[in-house]
């Protein structure tokens, strides 16, 4: 038995040895090296093949990378580019993507500072994350119709990218003025123009991490009230952002969203925020004050690390997070925050550097008014907040009644304000009320019929006082007119009014120039168009309908047109073209679906050609739903027409004309019916519409 029992066990051990063999000849990873230097790993299991590495990344300057790799035999598609694949070729310039190729590794091209343009073939459908990270050459990329999923930071330190286009066939993503969403623009990708101000669309609700990252040159920019999250590496090294508007609809800040944002110089927190993590605004230079509300719970570590400008903090007194880990402890001044039942705060001086002579409080905390600050009574400084300055007082609040000396205290719980003239403000610093000087200017023609309003902007300075307002007209006083809204009177005869509102409270007053309206003399038409005069009815018949070839004008509207079918006053409708503007210089031109010239209608069915041939400003057109016919050359090199919407369904190639949109901007945008988008798209491009032209369905 024994023997029989070691015979068996030998077996058992022979079979295990052959499996742990047959397992690490499986685990076995192929790689095969190119004369070119391109390292791939096969897979024999479905014969593909991976770009894994490249043998020397320093010296590389050109790649082609091939559709398939023989082996042995054996031909492997090659369907990835790895992860950090080519990560470092500095000089890597251009790259060739073959289409058997359906998605590219995180990181595939980290630091490729040489590369310069990539195009993406159809086959692709996924790009990891970072996948261009660093690519600082990279101006220009076009997603392909076939793409659909998409990592964090695609683009991130892109610094010189200026376009991502998407193909027009893509169903999951869209680019709007080179911004990367997608298809329903709920979510915001990337965003490579870097520069200047943003206001992030209302229809985000989503930001993907680092779709600002490296963004050098923006400076401002606005966050929409659906999104409640701001992503990690969001806004990292945006090193000229300035300001953030963040919404009350955000309740976390992700790690290293502001990190190194070097000109970020304040930061408004919502009450919605519960949650700070790690380095969210790590090394933010240009720091000074600091409010946190009450709502956060959570602040991880090194959260304001290095924001080395920082001179005050207020903090909730019920905070339990630890100063020295977030990177507060070296802060001059600290003071904690107690909210009252009468939603007002009252703030405890916690420390003070010995080399600070002066603390400015914000506006509020959160909304709430100041009410008192504890912990002053010894300390030799100033307290500094919007109205007024003072030295070794609390900070006592009723609405705007302050314990100032140099201001009339009536009692304990009201004090007179001293203004030295209307003018001026109060000696103490306080004013009332800030007034917007909007210097509107109104643009009017002789026999003007329209109702302009001006209003005086006026923000008080608690919301509570009373004002009051006195308008006047080139500096005189215009009985009657005092409301913070005037009517500018229609009719007024040519020439030029000032129109400015004294608004007082109190003993303080301010004049504002609110606007200038500018009164021109009425063009004369015959003037404008002496060769195209409607054709006058015979003697007797002054009332005859415009007849089939006769041109009328449209007084609405401003445009000639050319009676196509003649209609009549008792119900019968026309049809007309339209033949051009009476102004040429107007910028927007809608083409109606019908028009009514002296009581009869009219189906505006045609465009004349030539209609608005080389137009210099015309930049946005509306085309009618019964335009039928477009003739040759009628939006021909209308270099500024950058918006055209199309509402007609009963185009046909026929009745478009030659060059009818030859010449229009070539980054122009074209809106359509939804059930013509293919149709229309074709037919356009024959009739002269460039190629980088995008199409919009309505």
């Amino acid at each position: 038995m024994k023997r029989i029992a070691s015979i068996v066990f030998a077996l058992a051990l022979v079979v295990c040895l052959i499996t742990v063999s047959e397992q690490k000849v499986q685990a076995a990873e192929v790689t095969v090296t190119t004369p070119e230097g391109l390292i791939f790993v096969l897979n024999e299991a479905d014969d593909t093949a991976i770009l894994k590495d490249v043998s020397t990344p320093l010296s590389v300057t050109s790649v082609t990378v091939p559709a398939t790799i023989t082996h042995e035999t054996v031909t492997y598609s090659v369907n990835t580019i790895n992860f950090y694949a080519f990560s470092g070729c500095s000089k890597l310039s251009s790259i060739t993507i073959p289409d058997s190729v359906t998605s590219i590794g995180e990181y595939a091209f980290n630091n490729c500072t040489s590369l310069e343009t990539v195009e993406i073939p159809d086959s692709v459908t996924k790009l990891y994350g970072n996948v261009f990270f660093g690519c600082s050459n990279l101006t220009k990329v076009n997603i392909p119709a076939t793409l659909t999923s998409v990592g964090v930071g695609i683009f991130a330190g892109c610094v010189n990218l200026s376009n991502i286009s998407v193909d027009s066939e893509n169903a999951n993503f869209l680019s709007e003025k080179g911004v990367l969403y997608s298809k329903d623009k709920k979510t915001l990708y990337a965003y490579p123009t870097a520069t200047g101000n943003y206001v992030i669309p209302s229809t985000v609700t989503t930001i993907h991490g680092s779709a600002f990252r490296g963004c050098s040159q923006l400076t401002n920019v606005t966050i929409p009230s659906g999104v409640t999250s701001i992503a990690s590496y969001t806004f990292t090294d945006c090193t000229k952002l300035e300001t953030v508007e963040i919404p009350a609809s955000v309740t976390k800040i992700d790690h290293n969203a502001f990190a190194n944002c070097d000109a970020l110089e304040s930061i408004s927190f919502p009450a919605s925020v519960t949650n700070i993590c790690d380095r969210a605004f790590y090394d933010c230079d240009k720091l000074t004050n600091l409010v946190i509300p009450s709502t956060v719970t959570t602040i991880q570590r090194d959260a304001f690390t290095d924001c080395s400008s920082l001179q005050t903090i207020f903090y909730s007194a019920d905070a339990d997070y630890d100063i020295v880990s977030i990177g507060l402890s070296g802060v001059g001044c600290q003071f904690s925050y107690v909210e009252n039942e009468d939603g007002t705060v009252t703030l405890t001086v916690e420390s003070v550097a010995d080399d600070m002579t002066s603390i400015t409080l914000p506006d509020d905390i959160g909304g709430m008014k100041i009410v008192e600050v504890e912990g002053v009574d010894n300390l030799d400084i100033d307290i500094v907040c919007t109205d007024h300055i003072f030295k070794g007082y609390h900070y006592l609040t009723s609405g705007h009644k302050i314990v100032c000396k140099k201001c009339g205290i009536v009692d304990d719980s009201e004090e007179v304000h001293v203004f030295e003239n209307e003018n001026e403000v109060c000696i103490c610093g306080y004013v009332p009320f800030s007034v917007s000087d909007t210097n509107k200017t109104v643009a009017l023609t002789e026999g003007y019929q329209e109702s302009n309003v001006l209003t005086a902007t006026v923000t008080p300075t608690l919301g509570s006082e009373t004002l009051t307002y006195q308008w006047y007209e080139n500096d005189v006083e215009i009985n009657g007119a005092t409301a913070a809204d005037y009517l500018i009177p229609t009719g007024k005869t040519v020439g030029t009014y000032t129109y400015s509102c004294k608004v007082s409270c109190g003993g303080y007053a301010k004049l504002v120039k609110v606007g200038v309206a500018k009164v021109s003399e009425k063009a004369d038409v015959k003037e404008d168009n002496p060769t195209d005069t409607p054709t006058n009815p015979e003697d007797g018949q002054e009332n005859a309908a415009p007849k089939k070839g006769d041109k009328i004008k449209d007084a609405k509207k401003l445009a000639w047109y050319k009676v196509t079918k003649a209609g009549t006053t008792d119900g019968k409708v026309g049809t007309v073209e339209y033949v051009k503007p009476v102004n040429k210089k107007k910028r927007t031109v809608s083409i109606p679906a019908t028009i009514k010239v002296d009581g009869i209608k009219y189906k505006v069915t045609g465009i004349a050609s030539k209609a608005f041939r080389n137009n210099k400003y015309i930049t946005k057109v509306t085309i009618g739903k019964y335009v039928q016919k477009i003739g040759s050359c009628a939006f021909y090199k209308c270099k500024k027409l950058k918006n055209i919407t199309i509402k007609t369904k009963k185009m046909s190639t026929k009745k478009v004309g030659k060059s009818a949109f030859k010449g229009i901007n070539s980054k122009a945008t074209i809106k359509v019916p939804r059930s013509k988008y293919k149709a229309y798209k074709k037919l356009l491009k024959k009739k002269g519409v460039g190629r980088k032209v995008k199409f919009m369905k309505l």
